[in-house]
């Protein structure tokens, strides 16, 4: 199952299908959380944004200091 954070949640709720903001319990409905990724990817995917708040550059030196500790 996915987590939808509250940041993104109103956005990405606004955009789903009227079928799917009818449901019951939205926070907690399996088809809301996977329809709310797909929309999360898109946009990421759109806009040529990073899949976290990392950078590349931050990416390669969390990666270089794990390869330190593990040699230390």
């Amino acid at each position: 199952m996915t987590q939808i954070n509250d940041i993104v949640w109103d956005i990405l709720y606004a955009r789903l299908p009227e079928e799917l903001k009818k449901r019951r319990n939205p926070k907690v409905d399996a088809e809301v959380a996977i329809a709310m990724l797909y929309l999360w990817i898109n946009d990421r995917t759109k806009n040529n944004m990073s899949w976290c708040f990392l950078s590349d550059e931050s990416w390669t030196m969390f990666w270089f200091i794990g390869e330190i500790e593990k040699d230390g």
